[in-house]
């Protein structure tokens, strides 16, 4: 459990301990959550009253007036941590970030320019016609960001049945024909793939692409956690920012 919710939190500023059959997690000197490992479940501890509302899983309240619940597989907990964690930084407005992606692109920024395009992306597949920007909404066009920039957004002003939005070879692609977001990369646009130190979910192949996505999150529009969907997009392309394009 303690390598595990280390590696997931690698990329973010928190200090995670083991103590017997204990895993905390601190944010700048606070307590993010504890997660004790018990015979047949998880305990995740000392969560917060905003999380109880937010979280899919039951909270109990303990007697200090924190928060409590179970969970039944290592896998399902490790996840559910890192949801948890990214929600009270973000909460905080402190998240911190190894490069300039996350000062140019801010969360609600990132929020607004996905919504705005899976709506678009929605009115296209149902008039089959042309319409929209090509730029994604409420980005800059050429932002000085690590010498980079956000490219022509394929797909969003055209009919398609997998429309994306890109940033270098890091894709957001929206299927309006079962409503799922997944963020990915495609196996054949970069040869460090396999280099990245956050592991895909999966691979699949998205819409009529001939080749495999490394997938890195998935969700349907109706469930999608933007926060959650900002936080791997930032880690993603920070590490292809590290490894590099070549």
């Amino acid at each position: 459990m303690f390598d595990g919710v280390k590696n997931t939190l690698k990329l973010i500023p928190v200090t995670v301990s083991a103590e017997k059959n204990v895993v905390s997690v601190v944010f700048q000197e606070l307590s993010v959550c504890g997660i004790s490992v018990e015979e047949e479940v998880y305990k995740i501890f000392n969560a917060t009253s905003d999380w109880a509302q937010k979280t899919s899983y039951h909270c109990d309240e303990a007697k200090d007036g924190t928060w409590f619940y179970y969970l039944e597989t290592i896998d399902e907990c490790i996840g559910e941590v890192k949801r948890l964690v990214s929600f009270e930084i973000q909460k905080s407005g402190q998240a911190n970030h190894t490069s300039e992606l996350s000062q140019m692109v801010s969360a609600k920024a990132f929020e607004n320019a996905y919504t705005h395009f899976i709506e678009q992306a929605t009115r296209n597949a149902e008039s089959k016609k042309a319409q929209g920007s090509k730029v994604p909404y409420g980005f800059k066009k050429r932002p000085n960001c690590d010498g980079a920039d956000f490219k022509a957004q394929y797909g969003q002003g055209t009919p398609s049945a997998a429309p994306y939005m890109n940033w270098w070879v890091v894709s957001i692609y929206y299927l309006p024909k079962n409503g799922n977001i997944i963020m990915g990369i495609e196996e054949d646009r970069y040869p460090h793939l396999k280099e990245i130190q956050i592991k895909p979910l999966r691979y699949e192949r998205i819409g009529n692409k001939k080749v495999n996505t490394a997938v890195f999150y998935a969700a349907h529009k109706t469930y999608v956690n933007y926060g959650e969907l900002y936080e791997k997009f930032l880690q993603v392309c920070e590490e292809v920012m590290r490894l590099g394009l070549k």
